[in-house]
């Protein structure tokens, strides 16, 4: 990457197989917009393995705006 200093960036990468089950195969990453667009245009993360779901992302979509994962977790 090219950063303005290593110490100013955090990254926090998270996977919903913790939460909903193990076989939920999305997550999401945090972290300042310069550093995930970063992360996307200079290291091709999605071209190597790392990829959209938007069929996973729909269904995690539908239940985290029905309030059901409050109740799950």
């Amino acid at each position: 990457f090219d950063f303005p200093s290593a110490l100013d960036v955090v990254i926090s990468v998270n996977s919903f197989s913790k939460i909903l089950g193990p076989g939920m195969r999305l997550g999401w990453i945090e972290a300042k917009e310069s550093t995930i667009q970063a992360m996307f245009t200079q290291t091709g993360y999605i071209q190597s393995g790392g990829g959209l779901n938007p069929f996973a992302g729909s269904i995690v979509s539908s239940f985290i705006e029905s309030g059901k994962q409050e109740t799950h977790i």
